[in-house]
């Protein structure tokens, strides 16, 4: 079952509360569902001096503040870059940019992108 579980939602910063909302907006498609289903992984995400790990699991996503000793993927910058991406700007300039840094397995970020834009509404 799909679903975003926060560890300590009480002591989350808020890069971590911006995420939960996102990724709940998206699992409501089925379509989005479906290909988060297919993510595994776990991914230390850093946006200004707010640190998460976001943990992916078939479906299932749960985020902890800070991050974890190992993960997959490594993606930090700014917040303003983050946000612009999640309201449907590019990845790649920021990027190229030098404003967002990735590292790890690049295939699990791309997995992830579709997910992390916020969901239109009707």
């Amino acid at each position: 079952m799909a679903g975003v579980n926060v560890e300590k939602i009480e002591s989350m910063n808020l890069l971590g509360l911006i995420l939960k909302s996102i990724l709940e907006g998206n699992l409501a498609d089925e379509k989005k569902a479906g290909k988060a289903a297919k993510i595994r992984g776990d991914i230390a995400v850093q946006a200004g001096d707010m640190k998460i790990t976001l943990k992916c699991d078939g479906g299932t996503f749960a985020i902890t503040r800070g991050h974890a000793d190992k993960t997959n993927a490594k993606v930090r910058g700014g917040l303003k870059p983050f946000l612009n991406i999640a309201l449907g700007g590019g990845l790649i300039q920021p990027v190229i940019d030098g404003d967002v840094k990735i590292g790890g397995n690049p295939f699990l970020l791309l997995k992830l992108i579709p997910l992390l834009r916020v969901p239109e509404r009707n």
